[in-house]
């Protein structure tokens, strides 16, 4: 998983370089278990920062299907 791009800044704040048509609103424990999963999961290593998320994000979704007898 690639961070090219991203940049954090003195006061401790984050910034990255996405279009606007490559983000996607999630609530806090979704955007931070995005973040668990790419930083632990080799299988991730050497995507880009989309391709991951949204493969994540799907993920996600299934597992909330699931839980909420989806």
């Amino acid at each position: 998983m690639s961070y090219d791009g991203v940049t954090e800044h003195k006061d401790g704040t984050w910034s990255a370089q996405e279009a606007d048509g490559d983000l996607m609103p999630l609530c806090r424990e979704d955007h931070q278990a995005v973040h668990r999963m790419m930083d632990r999961r080799r299988e991730f290593y050497g995507w880009n920062r989309y391709r991951a998320t949204v493969v994540i994000v799907a993920h996600l979704k299934r597992l909330k299907g699931t839980k909420n007898g989806g």
